[in-house]
């Protein structure tokens, strides 16, 4: 019987979390998810990331990263106050990662390019999955 008990205890728990976290969730960006996370599972103390995790689907992980944050109370840099992730994250541009490809891109459009040659505005006749289809057949690695 007392098995019954702690679980409805638990299972009201997540409950609540759950509520809390629905009720703003539509207004919190990648990083202030993380935070409300972690504060809820600070605020629980042990087994909290977990119960945070079922009531929220945000990951243990990301919920121990939130923590990291508020125990050492970072503030953001000056210029990533707009930004949710640290400068430097994400895929890097095809530009850096495969030398050449602007100036075969530009062999491929110049010939079928239109319009104002004093304007950045171009017009071309071939699609980006023909032009995709082009480049790799050069050796680049692209997709349309």
């Amino acid at each position: 019987m007392p098995y019954i008990v702690v679980m409805s205890i638990l299972d009201d728990e997540i409950e609540r979390i759950r509520i809390r976290f629905k009720t703003i969730a539509w207004a919190l960006d990648e990083r202030l998810r993380r935070l409300f996370a972690a504060s809820e599972a600070f605020a629980l103390g042990r087994g909290g990331v977990t119960k945070v995790a079922l009531a929220t689907g945000v990951s243990r992980r990301a919920i121990h990263v939130g923590l990291k944050e508020l125990s050492s109370e970072k503030l953001p840099v000056e210029n990533q106050r707009n930004r949710t992730r640290k400068d430097g994250g994400g895929r890097k541009s095809i530009i850096e990662t495969e030398a050449g490809v602007m100036d075969a891109l530009e062999k491929l459009v110049d010939p079928t390019s239109r319009g104002n040659p004093e304007s950045p505005l171009r017009w071309i006749y071939k699609s980006l999955r023909k032009l995709s289809d082009e480049l790799k057949l050069e050796g680049y690695s692209v997709s349309y």
